[in-house]
């Protein structure tokens, strides 16, 4: 057995002793795994009835008013108390009613899950399936450290162009070279460069992972992460950087008889 290990360790190009579980998961992986332990979603029906049922609040509007917090099942949980507003149809426009503990919890998780979106949309789509009286107080009241960090502040610029809104999916894609990022992984630093494609329509995502930022390289990731998926786009936006300048990214468009539109250099 130690023999065998040592030439799988040799093999792998691995220091011995190593664990024979852990050959088969690079370090180099996990770049592309989120961390998602400190972001689980709280709202697990087991604990939403028993947090309504600590609800000392919640219990009361049920005993004062059972025709608008009434219980019902939900999935397997039997007895989960739900809210209907008055005339409206308690068939299909109930919803579950929130416990105050886990008000808060529940919007900081729908904002990192909808992407860091503004207040408005975070309470609509909280409210789709969840009822809490004072969900939108709550709402206001919540802050995000990296949405301060990184929003910029202020009404933006003003007289701006009418934008050229695009309605048909995937007739414009655009492109973005970000980077570098360094991950600390097991107290080793891992530095990569991402390049994010974004259909401007539905503003679906692609983020891929690049070695450098040689137009070469970056032609070549788009080309097989994007071109080869999805419906060739008419148009291809992106910046004067020289990833995007270089002949090799240049003529992947022209081949394709895409048109490349360039960003302005104060603008973009």
């Amino acid at each position: 057995m130690a023999e065998d290990q040592e030439m799988v360790d040799c093999f792998y190009g691995l220091p011995e002793g190593n664990d024979f579980n852990n050959l088969f998961m690079p370090e180099e992986s996990f770049l592309n795994l989120p961390n998602t332990a400190d972001n689980d979603s709280p709202l697990d029906f087991v604990r939403i009835k028993t947090e309504q049922q600590n609800d000392a609040e919640l219990m009361s509007a049920h005993t004062k008013h059972p025709e608008i917090y009434f219980e019902k099942q939900v999935g397997n949980v039997l007895n989960l108390l739900c809210y209907i507003k008055p005339g409206n149809d308690p068939v299909t426009q109930w919803k579950i009613a929130l416990p105050i503990s886990m008000v808060k919890s529940s919007i900081k998780w729908y904002h990192l899950v909808t992407g860091h979106t503004g207040r408005v949309k975070l309470q609509l789509s909280i409210q789709q399936r969840f009822y809490h009286i004072d969900l939108r107080k709550e709402v206001d009241k919540f802050t995000c450290t990296a949405c301060q960090k990184h929003k910029l502040d202020g009404a933006g610029y003003g007289l701006l162009p009418q934008k050229d809104t695009k309605c048909v999916p995937f007739e414009e894609v655009a492109v973005e070279f970000t980077g570098p990022w360094v991950v600390q992984i097991r107290g080793r630093p891992h530095k990569f460069h991402a390049l994010p494609v974004i259909d401007t329509v539905t503003n679906l995502v692609e983020i891929v992972r690049l070695e450098n930022k040689t137009s070469e390289h970056v032609t070549r990731k788009f080309d097989q992460s994007w071109m080869s998926r999805y419906p060739w786009p008419e148009r291809c936006v992106h910046n004067n950087g020289i990833e995007f300048t270089g002949w090799e990214f240049q003529d992947l468009p022209e081949r394709a008889n895409i048109t490349a539109v360039y960003t302005t250099a104060y603008n973009p």
